[in-house]
């Protein structure tokens, strides 16, 4: 597995609410600074996906 993985994925409705759910459960647990930038970006970019539905 690579840290700069360039496949795309696509999720459902469902399914990118309940990946920023778990991301935002991590992020209140672990801190913002522990979860790491990657997934801090991701979350950001899937909240902006589902924003704009």
């Amino acid at each position: 597995m690579s840290a700069n993985a360039s496949t795309s994925v696509t999720f459902t409705h469902t399914q990118t609410v309940a990946v920023v759910d778990v991301l935002a459960q991590w992020m209140n647990e672990l801190g913002g600074e522990e979860i790491g930038e990657g997934l801090f970006k991701l979350m950001d970019a899937l909240t902006n996906d589902l924003e704009r539905e």
